[in-house]
């Protein structure tokens, strides 16, 4: 670090002797460091970039040598030449653990890079089939032995948390990453024949500064370990206890439970819609507005943010054949979650957002929860203020063993929920949730860094790997399929291939037809110009009128030659949002265009929005796209509402014919389908007939899945018949989000991750694949475009399935990112 400019930007100093990263001496940096100097932020995209922390070794360690330097870059005071020290301030507290630049603990050659020097070792041997440098270590276990090699770490803290990482590549028996000699023995096992990274937190003892760290097979077979880190977290957590109930209690009003002998409530527990039930000691959910709440009685935020160090925890079952949709299990305040991806059965994700950009969201995904036993599942967030690098932490623990890796944002977790814990919904949203039961919940707020010693419930099983399950039976002798494999846009998984076969199938997934055409688009526009304009809401309700609606100048000529300008291949616009409205005149409701003054009686020829925006596009040589929202807050069966009582009416499904002909019609369809479906969906598949019939060649039809009203008015949706219809009328859309062909890119924030891989699981069928608003991210060291599936065996029979989805438009107001 030689020169840099000053704060005011009118002079330069020159330094020596500074402690940089990763960069050895040069002549022209001399008494140069590769000692991490744990800036708050390596990439300086932050005022505060290059302060130090506290435990920097950089602090007052280099030498100013230029003349005439008063201050340093942060307006420090620093003293006439010679001083010494490039920054002269105290050093800024960081995260425990130190988000980006963590204390390095004693470990020695943990890449491997000098063979097996300061490793003791039987069975094993230095390789070269490394997973970085040119080194690593190989198990090599002989029948009736084991294969293992140990370091003895010493200086560590008494009383402190530490974090051993490291990367297994196995051959499908478990190989097992661990520390002993610390007051206890902690372990991770890792069976993938891929490399898997795995960690585990331990904890010394009051008396303890060593620790043993090993790599350690006890079957015979090989494996090979690299890349371990030890690392410190912070000191022991320091706990209070907020809440912990096992639902001995009673609820003798909505809010006002009762704890049984044993259990603490520091604050107030609540239902939230009071139709929870209690049986046996659990509480049993039914999805929609069903949840628990907690409201502590010391706040957790701001107002703004998650300001308190919490861990949460909950014991909880899914209901066995329940259909999920954001079912969520634990919420912090609207502001980190653990819950199921929507429209996914078998996916869950953690995650946690932040109330300003660009840091909005982090997320990854889980395993599935158990419907035969109760899972216990813990969210441990951590913050060490409001904004700057690295404030937030949140880690999740699915029976004791860490899911993913931790997330770390830049902003603190958002309080959309003034404060309020949730378990078995979202305390924001209070409409996702769970299908299944609690049988206990806890929290606790911390100081200090917690593991999953600090857990106040007990979790099932023991020890931790990398959700690798046994093979499933018979097939121990069974490699599964072998073979070249053939390029499609679905691949079946047999039951017995490997996670090696499964990546090579992976691998081979492409795009069909319909979806290769979608990605050579790049960019497609979205266009909201419907009741929401002229509220200014973002979501209605239904009751607005129609004379509402009334543009003074609306062209879409202009629209399509400014986005095609613009690089734009495609356009879509809302046709519906969620209040109802529709910008076409359907015979199947009054609530739209036609009952506008925007209609003029049938004069204008502009009257049809969608009709007058098909014509634009096409004559800009733009594809189209129809939005139509399933949620229609104009057909709740309430008073002041524009429809006809058809959302959330509880109606049974009886026979329909789409079209359904109405009086007037003039329509002589030479195709007509039948489906059993209740009011709303015969209503909405009639819609959909009429927007893929009447307009020419539709490209995409996007399909959201919300509902704003779930818990009060509870509507299905039958995407299985939706998409089969869709399929028939307009077989060459592409049916986007809530549908098969193209899923949701995660977040609603305008800008989605660098990398969005396109290939996921889908069970059991493609043709009836529901689970499309799924955001896999995958490592850095995966190409871009490709992507593994899950590796964790479904237990149901029959076969799995990897197939391309790409990802849609990142947010409902600006054009895609590019899915690649």
């Amino acid at each position: 670090m030689p020169t840099a400019a000053a704060a005011d930007g009118t002079r330069a100093v020159t330094f020596s002797h500074n402690n940089l990263v990763n960069i050895h001496s040069t002549p022209g940096n001399p008494g140069g460091s590769t000692a991490d100097p744990r800036f708050t932020d390596r990439t300086g995209a932050l005022p505060d970039g290059l302060r130090l922390h506290t435990g920097s070794p950089a602090l007052g360690a280099g030498t100013a040598v230029a003349a005439d330097v008063d201050n340093d870059l942060y307006g420090n005071r620093v003293a006439d030449p010679p001083s010494t020290g490039a920054y002269q301030g105290p050093g800024v507290e960081g995260a425990t653990p130190d988000p980006v630049g963590p204390v390095v603990a004693g470990l020695a050659n943990g890449g491997f890079e000098q063979g097996l020097a300061d490793w003791s070792t039987r069975n094993a041997t230095a390789a070269t089939d490394a997973r970085t440098g040119s080194g690593a270590l190989r198990l090599n276990a002989p029948a009736g032995n084991f294969a293992t090699a140990e370091q003895t770490v010493s200086g560590l803290k008494p009383d402190t948390v530490y974090e051993l990482s490291g990367w297994i590549r196995s051959d499908g028996s478990p190989t097992t990453l661990g520390a002993k000699g610390f007051g206890a023995t902690k372990d991770s096992r890792v069976s993938a024949t891929t490399w898997t990274r795995t960690a585990l937190r331990f904890t010394t003892g009051a008396n303890n500064t060593t620790a043993t760290v090993y790599c350690y097979r006890e079957k015979p077979g090989q494996a090979s370990c690299d890349d371990l880190e030890l690392t410190e977290s912070g000191p022991r957590a320091a706990l209070t206890s907020k809440v912990k109930v096992g639902f001995g209690g009673s609820f003798t009003t909505a809010t006002g439970y009762t704890p049984s002998t044993g259990e603490n409530v520091n604050g107030t527990l609540s239902r939230m819609s009071g139709g929870e039930q209690f049986d046996g000691g659990a509480v049993t959910l039914g999805g929609g507005g069903q949840g628990i709440t907690y409201s502590p009685r010391e706040p957790v935020s701001d107002g703004k943010y998650l300001t308190k160090n919490i861990l949460s925890e909950a014991l909880v079952r899914r209901a066995a054949g329940a259909k999920l949709d954001f079912d969520t299990v634990l919420g912090l305040a609207g502001g980190g979650y653990y819950r199921y991806r929507s429209g996914s059965q078998s996916v869950t994700q953690f995650g946690m957002y932040g109330p300003e950009a660009p840091w909005y969201e982090q997320q990854q995904d889980g395993p599935d929860l158990s419907s035969d036993a109760y899972t216990h599942v813990a969210l441990a967030y951590s913050t060490t203020g409001t904004t700057g690098p690295g404030v937030a932490r949140l880690t999740a623990y699915i029976n004791g063993c860490q899911a993913g890796t931790a997330l770390v944002n830049r902003v603190a977790a958002a309080d959309a929920a003034k404060g309020v814990l949730a378990f078995g919904n979202d305390a924001g949203t209070r409409n996702r949730g769970l299908h299944g039961s609690l049988d206990g919940i806890t929290v606790v707020t911390y100081t200090g860094a917690v593991t999953p010693d600090d857990f106040q419930l007990t979790a099932p099983g023991s020890g931790c790997g990398d959700g690798t399950p046994p093979l499933p039976p018979g097939c121990e002798d069974d490699p599964g399929t072998s073979g070249p494999v053939t390029p499609s846009s679905v691949i079946t998984v047999a039951t017995c291939d490997r996670p090696d076969r499964i990546l090579e199938k992976a691998a081979h997934v492409v795009p069909d037809a319909k979806q290769l055409a979608w990605q050579q688009k790049e960019l497609t526009a979205f266009v909201h110009y419907g009741m929401n304009t002229f509220t200014d809401k973002e979501w209605g309700d239904g009751t607005e009128a129609e004379s509402v609606y009334n543009p003074t100048g609306l062209d879409p000529d202009r629209w399509m030659a400014s986005l095609k300008a613009g690089g734009f291949k495609q356009v879509i616009l809302t046709v519906k949002h969620h209040d109802g409205f529709l910008l076409y005149p359907s015979r199947y409701s009054d609530h739209s265009v036609k009952n506008s003054p925007w209609w003029q009686g049938g004069a204008n020829p502009k009257g049809d929005v969608f009709g007058a925006f098909v014509k634009a596009a096409r004559s800009a040589g733009l594809g189209v796209g129809v939005y139509l929202s399933p949620a229609d807050g104009a057909e709740i069966p309430a008073a002041g509402h524009r429809g006809k009582g058809r959302f959330g009416n509880n109606s049974a499904k009886k026979t329909v014919t789409i079209p359904t002909l109405v009086d007037g019609d003039d329509r002589t369809p030479a195709t007509t389908y039948t489906y059993r479906a209740d009011d709303c969906n015969a209503y909405f598949m009639n819609q959909l007939y009429e927007l893929l019939t009447q307009y020419g060649q539709i490209d995409e039809v996007w399909l959201d899945g919300a509902n704003p009203w779930a818990g009060q008015y509870d509507q299905p949706y039958q995407t299985t018949d939706w998409y089969d219809l869709i399929g028939k009328v307009a077989p060459r859309a592409n049916v986007a989000i809530n549908g098969p062909d193209i899923r949701w890119v995660g977040t609603e924030t305008a800008s989605g991750r660098d990398d969005e891989w396109s290939v996921i699981r889908a069970t059991p069928s493609p043709a009836t694949v529901t689970t499309t608003w799924w955001s896999r991210p995958r490592a850095t060291t995966s190409p871009p475009g490709t992507s593994s599936p899950p590796t964790t065996r479904t237990t149901s029979p029959g076969t799995r399935r990897s197939r391309t989805f790409p990802s849609g438009p990142a947010g409902s107001g600006t054009p895609p990112r590019t899915a690649r």
